[in-house]
């Protein structure tokens, strides 16, 4: 075990309100998940992988082909980084999504005099250091920004009076102390399982879940990164400033950082769930994710004889496990005789629905509204608390449980009414509610299909629309595995099946070109959005690829 406990007494007792702080929004994820030979078709593993990210044209992604005397590796980077990210060679296939885990911790500082220049660490004053910030605006004057440095990090939250300033200690601020840039220019040339760990080794931020397949049979899955050692959490809430000994004290020992190599059950997966259960003996504390990895587990435990287009159709699922659980408590709950005809006819519809988010369906606009509806009128306490303060409401999972298991929770007693109302009269009326919501929707003119209700945005970068592409009628929701949102979503579907031969399938929602007058500028994002892929050109000399050919550009260095 590394690190201490913390005192108790360093996390800040006071209200931290909302006037002075910025609100986190709830983040988003990617998918990836490996099967044994044991469990597919052709003996030999396959590997999928599909980051969700905002999505954005220019494209996020640029796809590559590097061929070296030494190593041939194809996939996708960020444009300029000399490195596959995510995919494959003739031996090996990896990808990445987010661990979640938590690497930020704020802290209040405690000013030593009113211009912010000194601050208490310790019991003594210690000097700020101040950094000058240019921002260029085209046609006018640069505006400068100072911005204050303390020990713990930048000053990133200030208030009028000085007592409510807050210090990110964030861990992609430190300086790298590894050659972490190296680490995917390595792994691509990489044969193996113990290969890939040493080659990727150094990587310290942000952590990502490093998931890995190989032609000679092994699945694998590594949490990488570096990580505070806490305990008691530590790191939960905002902490006090002016003692050293609020920082983290040591680093979790890669080697102990949550692993699997070949498990039983023929698969590994990763959706930004927790890395692992409570006998791990570090504290966990960040943004999970708790409905696609059940809904991928679940999947894959079931599947045998597995193909490569099973995996592309479960990457565009769009079913999700939240909305089937809700429907299936709520029920058994609501009271029917209080339904009118038409509130009655949506309880039918929802209950003979399958739970997948086509973008042509009304069925998840309506579920979508009654959940709100019900989060609404049973938080209603806390909702109220948010008009000063930035607290986030209970998760899904505990609303449904209080639901299922404590329908007289004081909770779904509504303050402004004089009634005592119960989990049954919380959820009938949201029902009513999100009825009338719907109907009044038709009333305006509005579509109640999902794809019109919340329609996909795929911004430029100027966020000018006419080099965008808007209103994307996509299927999918933030709980299926098909993870789409407003302007968000799968930025890169890969299927690699590791035979003898690699077989090899992708799509992503842009093109290879920047240039909006380019026919491959955004060429892919119909095919993406209706579920298809494409087979990658994974050959081994230019000649192969002649006839595939579209353009090319050859670069000839001075020696």
């Amino acid at each position: 075990m590394y690190g201490t406990k913390q005192n108790i007494s360093a996390a800040v007792k006071d209200p931290v309100l909302k006037k002075y702080y910025e609100n986190r929004n709830k983040a988003i994820g990617s998918n990836s998940w490996a099967v044994s030979g044991s469990k597919t078709n052709t003996g030999k593993p396959i590997f999928c992988n599909d980051p969700h990210l905002s999505l954005g044209l220019p494209s996020i992604w640029i796809e590559e082909h590097i061929k070296t005397p030494e190593f041939n590796a194809y996939g996708v980077s960020f444009p300029g980084f000399p490195g596959i990210m995510i995919g494959f060679n003739e031996h090996i296939a990896w990808g990445e999504t987010n661990v979640g885990q938590d690497v930020e911790d704020l802290f209040l500082i405690k000013w030593a005099n009113k211009e912010r220049t000194k601050y208490i660490l310790d019991g003594k004053e210690k000097d700020v250091t101040l950094r000058i910030e240019e921002v260029k605006i085209k046609g006018k004057k640069s505006v400068l920004d100072t911005v204050r440095y303390t020990v713990w990090g930048p000053v990133y939250q200030t208030s009028d009076d000085g007592m409510h300033d807050l210090a990110m200690r964030w861990l992609a601020h430190d300086e790298p102390d590894m050659e972490e840039f190296n680490v995917f220019i390595n792994a691509m040339r990489c044969k193996n399982y113990n290969d890939y760990l040493e080659a990727t080794g150094k990587y310290i931020s942000p952590a990502q879940n490093f998931n890995f397949a190989s032609v000679s049979g092994d699945v694998a899955l590594r949490v990488n990164g570096r990580f505070p050692a806490k305990y008691n959490e530590d790191g939960r809430y905002v902490e006090y400033g002016d003692e050293s000994s609020n920082d983290w004290q040591a680093y979790i020992p890669r080697d102990q950082n949550p692993q699997i190599v070949n498990p039983k059950r023929g698969f590994i997966s990763s959706a930004n769930q927790v890395s692992a259960d409570k006998t791990y003996p570090y504290y966990f504390t960040g943004k999970f994710e708790r409905y696609r990895n059940s809904t991928i587990n679940g999947k894959l435990e079931k599947m045998s004889n597995i193909s490569t287009d099973d995996m592309k159709k479960m990457q565009f699922d769009a079913y999700s496990q939240k909305a089937d659980d809700f429907v299936t408590v709520l029920k058994n709950v609501i009271k029917k005789e209080a339904l009118n005809e038409k509130e009655t006819a949506a309880l039918q519809q929802l209950t003979s629905w399958d739970f997948q988010y086509r973008a042509n369906l009304e069925s998840p606009v309506l579920f979508d509204l009654w959940y709100q509806k019900i989060a609404e009128n049973t938080w209603d306490e806390i909702i109220t608390l948010r008009k000063n303060m930035d607290i986030k409401l209970p998760e899904d999972w505990r609303l449904l449980e209080l639901i299922k298991e404590f329908p007289n929770h004081k909770y779904f007693d509504i303050q402004s009414t004089p009634d005592i109302e119960d989990a049954a009269t919380i959820v009938t009326k949201s029902l009513k509610e999100a009825v009338i919501t719907l109907d009044l929707r038709s009333k305006e003119g509005k579509k109640n299909t999902w794809g019109a209700y919340k329609p996909l945005n795929i911004y430029h970068i100027t966020r000018l629309p006419a080099l965008s592409q808007m209103d994307i009628a996509a299927d999918g929701c933030i709980d299926a595995i098909n993870a789409t949102g407003v302007s968000f979503g799968p930025s890169w579907r890969m299927v690699i099946s590791l035979e003898d031969k690699i077989k090899a399938y992708a799509v992503y929602p842009g093109g290879q070109s920047g240039n909006p007058s380019s026919k491959y500028y955004k060429n892919m994002i119909a095919a993406w959005t209706k579920g298809e892929y494409y087979s990658l050109n994974f050959v081994s000399s230019p000649e192969d690829i002649k006839s595939k050919q579209t353009q090319l550009v050859q670069l000839n260095p001075k020696k």
